[in-house]
C-alpha cells in the first residue's frame, strides 16, 4: 500500500509486531505499549539562592529525576499449553526471584536483581509489512514486572482470558537498520548524582536586577561550593 508521492513509502502496521522475554518468542502477547519518555523541563535554570534578593541564573546539574521511562503496557492471552501460559511463565520468575520465601534480612535490591535475572531479554519488535522480517527493534534494559492482573472470570462473556502486565526499566537500546540509539542514565545519574562532574564546583552565576526605569542589567560572579 502506498502513500504520498513515493510508491515506495509504507507505514508501520500497529499488528506487526512480536515480544521476546529471555529466549522465548512470545506469539501470544496480544498488544504492547513502546516506551513512552518523559522529558524535564527545559531552560528552567532560573532559581533563588538562600540570602539573595533576587532571581540568579545557574546552570542547572541533570539528574535521573528529570527523565522518566514509562511503564510499557504488554496484555497477553491467557493460553492452555504449559509451554505458552503466560501466567505460569510470569509466575515461574517471580518463583525463581524467590518471591513470597526470601530469607529474613533481604532487601527489596536483591529481589528485584533475582527477577531481572530470571525475565532476562525483554525486546519489542516491529516486522515489516511487505518483507516480512524485522524492521526494529525496541530491547528494553533491566526490565521487570511491576503489576500482573491475572484477569478476571465470568460466566457472562465467552472471550480470551487476557493477562495484563506493566513492566519497569532502566533504559532501552533502539535499533532500525544499522542505526543503534541507547537511551538511560550514567552511573552518576542512576545514584542520583550530578551528570557531568563533581557536585562540588565554581560556577558562574548571573543576577538579573531591574531598576526603576523598567532597565535590566545583569551581574556574573563566581560561586564556588554547591548550590541548592
Amino acid at each position: 500500500m502506498a502513500f504520498w508521492t513515493s510508491p515506495s513509502a509504507q507505514p508501520k502496521s500497529k499488528h506487526l509486531f512480536k515480544v521476546t522475554m529471555g529466549i522465548d518468542t512470545v506469539y501470544w502477547a496480544k498488544s504492547v505499549s513502546r516506551p513512552n519518555i518523559s522529558l524535564m523541563t527545559l531552560d528552567q535554570d532560573k532559581r533563588t539562592v538562600p540570602g539573595a534578593s533576587t532571581y540568579i541564573t545557574v546552570p542547572k546539574p541533570i539528574t535521573k529525576n528529570d527523565f522518566k521511562f514509562e511503564p510499557v503496557e504488554i496484555v497477553f492471552v491467557d493460553m492452555e499449553d504449559a509451554n505458552s501460559d503466560p501466567t505460569l511463565k510470569l509466575l515461574t520468575m517471580l518463583d525463581t526471584a524467590g518471591f513470597g520465601r526470601l530469607a529474613q534480612g533481604a532487601t527489596a535490591r536483591d529481589f528485584s536483581n533475582k527477577l531481572k535475572s530470571a525475565v532476562g531479554t525483554l525486546r519489542i519488535d516491529q516486522i515489516g509489512a511487505d518483507s516480512g522480517k524485522v524492521i526494529e527493534s525496541w530491547t528494553l534494559n533491566n526490565a521487570w514486572p511491576m503489576s500482573i492482573d491475572f484477569g478476571q472470570l465470568s460466566y457472562s462473556e465467552d472471550g480470551f482470558l487476557e493477562v495484563k502486565t506493566s513492566w519497569v526499566y532502566s533504559g532501552f537500546t533502539y535499533k532500525s537498520g544499522n542505526k543503534e540509539i541507547g537511551a538511560g542514565f550514567s552511573s552518576a545519574a542512576r545514584t542520583g548524582g550530578k551528570v557531568g562532574g563533581s557536585s562540588s564546583t565554581t560556577t558562574v552565576v548571573t543576577t538579573e536586577t531591574t531598576n526603576g526605569d523598567g532597565e535590566t542589567k545583569s551581574t556574573s560572579v563566581e560561586v564556588k561550593g554547591t548550590l541548592p
